[in-house]
């Protein structure tokens, strides 16, 4: 009997390839979305920081143009946050397409591994069919060979 053969193996090889390959880069993806979170917490903390900083100046003496580069660097690190916040929409945007890349890659490969598993499945009931018909070959030859003996 022929060994099973899957017609389409190189395209069902394909897209398990295609698959890990997404899983990778939403994996990547994911790693560059919570080092970026990292750095608005970062740059957050700092702001704060800096803040509470200029009201202990502004409780003393208090010199403007100290207060105003505080101001500004407060405002700077505003920015930097909106900035932050900015890379990390777009990255979860990103994330969003290549998930959905994934889970389409997903089911078409599922829909070929199904396909296999039913051809597959085929071929082992052909099997069966012909070790069936071979052995009852067989069985027959041999109760054909039994009755001629004996007359």
């Amino acid at each position: 009997m022929k060994k099973f053969k899957f017609n389409l193996e190189k395209v069902l090889m394909y897209k398990r390839l295609r698959e890990d390959i997404l899983k990778r880069e939403l994996a990547e993806l994911q790693r560059r979305l919570e080092e970026e979170r990292r750095k608005l917490l970062k740059l957050e903390g700092k702001q704060r920081d800096h803040l509470k900083e200029l009201c202990g100046k502004v409780e003393g003496k208090v010199d403007l143009r100290e207060v105003l580069l505080y101001q500004e660097f407060i405002a700077g690190l505003g920015e930097d946050i909106d900035g932050q916040i900015d890379r990390i929409e777009e990255l979860l945007g990103k994330m969003e397409g290549k998930r959905d890349d994934l889970v389409g890659s997903a089911r078409e490969k599922q829909v070929l591994e199904n396909l296999r598993q039913q051809r597959y499945d085929e071929h082992l009931y052909s099997v069966e069919q012909f070790e069936s018909k071979f052995l009852d070959e067989i069985g027959n030859g041999m109760e054909y060979r039994k009755q001629h003996k004996l007359n």
